[in-house]
């Protein structure tokens, strides 16, 4: 989904369609269509609509007609959303020309202008049409928010502006515009985000739910610190400049870090109090992947569907999971007792602010905070893991006032996350500082540079840790019951949907054979009644039985988002069958809705399939993990058996080390460490013992490398989806030799790691070519170094490092690269002409003509070559040098022509030189 917005600005005479342009039968048609079908419009247009002065003008401005087809195009099946109506000619000809559309949504603020319209057109069709929602006067967010937020969540939006009225009142009409498109694009971001990533949500939160006995809630922390300042740190470009006054604060306030920028802070020294952790992505575990390797004193504060990866290995003293109102896990919410939501998350910045606020800080304040691009070349503060190094280039650019004066530039998604903080400021009365260093300005906070705000509100020495360590005592085994006691009757649920579904589906088979038997006979039907009877008695009992799979006793709100992506289809669906019912009668229809229908019904199954096999593992991981705690001496092995089986690595590691290691480990031990050292990135660690259980039982070796490739494979995943040579958003190149190293390390052996990482290279190489090609050096760079690692088994490595140095005009080191390459693959032209091609481009002729005999003897082709180098030749005026050069091509190249008209042009321009023999004259 995607907002897509335009203006309509051409002027058009006549009425375009519309009826008796202000004919007085046309203002009293609408009223009295007005009164029947919009009854709250009526009552507004007839107490508040007026003459209206010159807002009659602006409904004479006729809608560019081929400016709204162009940006609306046909088969468009979302939501348009008029800014300003004018005189209702847009509205009027894309209810007409785009019937698939499935809302329209007419915002007005001025209501003369509303009540001029209908004056001017007849709008009947706009206020008959249920699809068509009207907004005028004073917006109803809220209530706009709610009406189109499943077609706008699930479709593509467009926005279409009336600029008459934007020209007539700029700031009445300029307002409704970033009120619209923030509203849109973030309920358009919500809806795409949801659609894409809807089953990763499911997958992490019942992922994160196996670590619940060892977590908290933010409930737990509910006004622990009331009244103590909270300093929550965001990883702006600014952040550098605030890190000097930062290590000061440490241990007087309650530091809340996101998670970006936890890595500045600790190459700074400085521990915070808090991490914040929001991404579902598995990517964002590498903002904290190299702080696996000891226990940290502080807690982590995690969205309950974020990555698993972060809540399963960094060591924080704690964990805490935090709940936003959120329908899928209101049965989670309902179970564990939550009372604190925390405020809406659209970044880990808000989650930060809502655990401060939580905690009953007050003040708050902020510290790389940006909200902008305070910095040309980087978005994020140095030392930022995941960041990216040049600005974008694809969005709009605006400005907005910046801390200390001036303007700062930003874009619309900034936009979006500065004003929720604004909104969660306004709903939560505290004292606000925005103590960044250089970004945005946040209503509601005061300005003071961060000395300042530590002197005025930050003094005496505050213990968080040991306040948090007394808030987690003993509150979480009860929490693991309810869950269990939960998860029990959601699968009960989702057992009768399910054989409910399967009936269906097998319902909807017979129906539809029966439908296509009729039809084959050319059985003609108008209605329900003149099917046969056992149809009609099958029919029954499958619309029965449909509409008590629909209803909703709680099982689909849990599943929505594994559901998310089909909505959308189904409904276009069923609207393209409605109209088919309309063209080709009542059979055809019955016959399209049946097969809607059963595959609906079939998408619903396998969901919920899924969803049942999820909670089920959860279960039975939560009852085996309470046995085994519960026994007097526990099985470490079991244990960590467990908690390895769910990637639980973290919990792993602290369940074996509770014993000594032994003074001879057992094999299995062995193997347990090993997997607990490669979840936790020590790697070194992983591979030595390995090969020390391999050593003392060497039976153990094909499930040693099973696991080696399990591990590995984690880190090609990543390479792959996100180390991709500038293809695709998620590109961070630079940390692809973080995951190759991974690699190479896990697999143990260097051939091994190749054959594993090698088709990966080989489909980066192409994409590769055109960075070095578009003179993208430092991109190149970063994916060059990350694949060193490979050269001596992939030529094609030093084929691109040859072509790296040459871009950066090294031309002794590209030559030689290549010479590497060709001593694998002797006979691969590409690389035989590049390194003649770069010889001569350096000047080295001697070796230029040495590598070019070369090159023809292992590829023939490569005499095209010899007729370059007669070009260089006869442009430097070496006519006999030239001859010889056109003789070698043709010698090599019979049917060359253009060789042998260079020869005999040299010959021409200087008679006296010899005849050059052929090849076969030269070998007698």
């Amino acid at each position: 989904m995607e907002v897509v917005a335009a203006s309509a600005c051409r002027e058009e005479s006549g009425t375009g369609g519309g009826k008796r342009y202000g004919h007085p039968d046309i203002l009293a048609a609408n009223l009295e269509s007005l009164a029947r079908h919009r009854q709250p419009l009526w009552k507004m247009v007839r107490e508040k609509g007026g003459a209206g002065g010159d807002a009659g003008d602006v409904t004479r401005h006729w809608s560019g007609v081929a400016g709204h087809l162009d940006t609306v195009p046909a088969g468009a099946s979302g939501l348009v959303v008029f800014l300003g109506m004018g005189s209702g000619q847009g509205p009027l000809l894309l209810l007409g020309e785009r019937p698939e559309l499935a809302q329209f949504a007419i915002l007005e603020p001025s209501v003369d202008v509303f009540t001029a319209a209908m004056a001017c057109l007849d709008l009947r069709p706009l206020f008959e049409d249920p699809r068509v929602l009207f907004f005028v006067g004073e917006i109803d967010w809220d209530g706009f928010g709610e009406e189109v937020y499943r077609v706008a969540s699930l479709e593509d939006t467009h926005i279409l502006r009336h600029l008459p009225s934007f020209n007539w009142r700029p700031a009445l009409y300029g307002a409704l515009n970033d009120k619209a498109y923030m509203l849109l694009n973030q309920i358009n971001a919500s809806g795409s985000t949801t659609r894409q990533w809807g089953p990763v949500f499911m997958e992490n939160r019942l992922a994160n739910l196996t670590t619940l006995r060892h977590a908290n809630t933010l409930d737990d922390l509910r006004d622990l610190f009331a009244g103590r300042p909270a300093v929550l740190v965001a990883a702006g470009p600014s952040l550098a400049k605030s890190i000097p006054e930062l290590r000061r604060l440490v241990g007087h306030s309650v530091l809340i870090a996101a998670d970006s920028a936890l890595a500045p802070l600790l190459q700074a020294g400085i521990v915070p109090d808090f991490v914040t952790s929001i991404d579902y992505l598995d990517l964002n575990f590498e903002k904290v992947a190299p702080y696996l390797d000891r226990e940290w004193p502080f807690s982590l504060v995690t969205l309950i569907k974020a990555c698993p990866l972060v809540v399963k290995r960094l060591p924080a003293r704690h964990l805490f999971f935090a709940f936003a109102e959120d329908l899928p896990h209101q049965w989670i919410v309902e179970a564990l007792g939550i009372r604190m939501f925390a405020p809406a998350c659209s970044s880990v910045a808000h989650l930060s602010l809502g655990c401060a606020l939580i905690m009953g800080c007050d003040p708050i304040i902020f510290v790389g905070q940006d909200l902008g691009y305070t910095d040309a070349a980087d978005d994020h503060a140095a030392g930022t893991i995941i960041m990216r190094r040049e600005l974008p280039r694809d969005r709009e650019i605006l400005r907005i006032p910046a801390v200390g004066g001036g303007q700062l530039p930003t874009d619309r998604q900034f936009l979006s996350l500065l004003k929720l903080f604004e909104d969660i400021i306004e709903g939560w009365p505290r004292h606000y500082v925005n103590a960044t260093a250089a970004g945005a300005r946040i209503r509601g906070t005061a300005e003071l540079p961060l000395a300042e705000a530590a002197r005025r509100h930050i003094g005496a020495p505050l213990a968080v840790g040991a306040k948090v360590e007394a808030a987690c005592g003993g509150v979480a085994a009860s929490r693991v019951a309810s869950l269990v006691d939960g998860a029990g009757r959601n699968l009960e649920m989702a057992a009768a949907k399910r054989r409910q579904l399967r009936e269906a589906v097998e319902l909807g088979q017979a129906a539809e054979e029966q439908l296509a038997a009729l039809a084959k006979r050319g059985k003609g039907m108008a209605g329900f009644q003149a099917l046969p009877v056992p149809l009609q008695r099958l029919l029954a009992r499958y619309d029965e039985l449909n509409r008590a799979i629909d209803h909703d006793d709680g099982i689909w709100t849990q599943v929505i988002e594994l559901t998310f992506g089909m909505l959308s289809d189904n409904d276009r669906c069923r609207t393209g069958n409605d109209r088919l019912r309309g063209r080709e009668g009542y059979l055809p229809w019955t016959r399209a809705e049946i097969g809607r229908i059963n595959h609906l019904n079939r998408e619903r199954l396998a969901v919920l399939d899924r969803y049942a096999e999820g909670l089920e593992g959860l279960c039975r991981h939560l009852d085996a993990e309470g046995r085994l705690l519960a026994g007097k001496r526990p099985s470490v092995s079991e244990l960590v058996s467990l908690y390895l089986a769910a990637g639980d690595y973290l919990l792993a590691r602290r369940e074996q080390a509770r014993q000594a290691t032994p003074a001879t480990p057992a094999p299995d031990w062995l193997l347990h460490a090993g997997a607990i050292r490669a979840g936790m990135l020590d790697i070194a660690g992983a591979d030595a013992a390995w090969r020390q259980a391999a050593a003392a039982a060497p039976e153990m070796a094909e499930e040693i490398s099973g696991l080696r490739q399990r591990f590995a494979g984690e880190w090609t995943g990543f390479v792959q989806r996100y180390g991709n040579a500038g293809e695709g958003k998620d590109n961070f190149p630079h940390l692809l030799p973080i995951w190759v190293e991974r690699v190479m390390g896990l697999m143990g052996e260097r051939r091994a790691a190749a054959a594993l990482l090698g088709a990966f290279f080989e489909g980066q190489a192409p994409r590769l070519a055109e960075l070095l090609a578009g003179g993208e050096q430092t991109e190149a760079a970063d994916v060059l170094r990350a694949w060193q690692a490979l050269a001596p088994d992939a030529p094609s490595l030093h084929a691109s490092i040859a072509r790296y140095h040459a871009c950066r005009g090294e031309l002794v080191a590209a030559v030689a690269a290549m010479e590497q390459a060709l001593a694998a693959e002797p006979a691969n032209l590409d690389w035989l002409c590049f390194a003649v091609r770069t010889l001569l481009a350096a000047g080295r002729y001697a070796e230029a003509v040495d590598r070019l005999g070369r090159a023809v003897r292992a590829n023939p082709q490569a005499g095209a070559l010899w007729e370059e180098f007669g070009d260089l030749l006869m442009a430097a005026g070496d006519l006999q040098a030239a001859a010889m050069a056109y003789t070698h091509c043709r010698n090599a190249l019979p049917d060359r022509k253009s060789a042998g008209r260079k020869l005999e042009a040299c010959r021409m321009g200087n008679p006296s030189l010899p005849v050059v023999p052929s090849g076969d004259e030269e070998k007698k």
